[in-house]
């Protein structure tokens, strides 16, 4: 616990705060992505930060996809290339990606409401 209000980077051990914590965030980079799968990108994403993966991104369609939407989603292959990836970004920049992004994303929602009325509107 304590004041991380201003903290510039933030390391989490612990599971249950992730959709919290992106609300404050302005990049992410998932786990697992290095190792064998990546997690959902889509907590992230939804906050609108620039999501960072690595290389074992594969398993996960969103991770794919979102890398021609904006470049929401970029690949890195190891640390030092996420280290190179991050300093080109400056605040404003992810300030603008997150507003631009989130409107967006939510363009997006809708597609389980879309998907019933498509199948129950013929029956009507």
């Amino acid at each position: 616990e304590g004041d991380w209000s201003k903290a510039e980077v933030l390391l989490v051990d612990q599971v249950g705060w992730l959709a919290e914590l992106y609300a404050w965030g302005d990049m992410a980079f998932i786990g697992g992505s290095f190792k064998k799968t990546v997690h959902s990108v889509m907590e992230a994403l939804g906050a609108g930060l620039k999501t960072f993966v690595g290389p074992k991104h594969l398993n996960n369609r969103e991770a794919i996809e979102f890398q021609s939407i904006r470049g929401a989603v970029q690949v890195v292959h190891d640390a030092d290339d996420l280290r190179r990836a991050v300093e080109h970004l400056s605040l404003a920049e992810l300030k603008a990606f997150k507003r631009d992004f989130q409107l967006d994303f939510v363009a997006r929602l809708g597609a389980t409401k879309k998907l019933a009325v498509s199948i129950v509107a013929p029956l009507l």
